[in-house]
């Protein structure tokens, strides 16, 4: 994921298993199950999970119901689809 250009989309979902289930169901596989978050991301029922879509892009799905937790000095903060 350390690399020039893109590597892989990242999406915000609400629903891990629903968004896992949709994205099966469209032909995409997962690498793996899904995991915790770490670093600023890491908290309670916080997960990700990175699987390719049928024409081979790497997707990461992400969901942190619990929020992340900024440094006070952050002058920026990530967009999420909901407060």
């Amino acid at each position: 994921l350390q690399d020039f250009g893109l590597t892989h989309l990242g999406l915000y979902v609400d629903d891990m298993d629903a968004a896992i289930d949709a994205m099966e169901g469209a032909g995409g596989s997962f690498l793996k199950g899904p995991h915790p978050l770490a670093g600023v991301e890491d908290a309670e029922g916080n997960a990700g999970i990175y699987g390719r879509a049928p024409w081979g892009m790497l997707i990461e799905l992400l969901t942190y119901p619990s929020g992340i937790d900024y440094p006070v000095s952050a002058t920026t903060i990530r967009w999420t689809p909901h407060p």
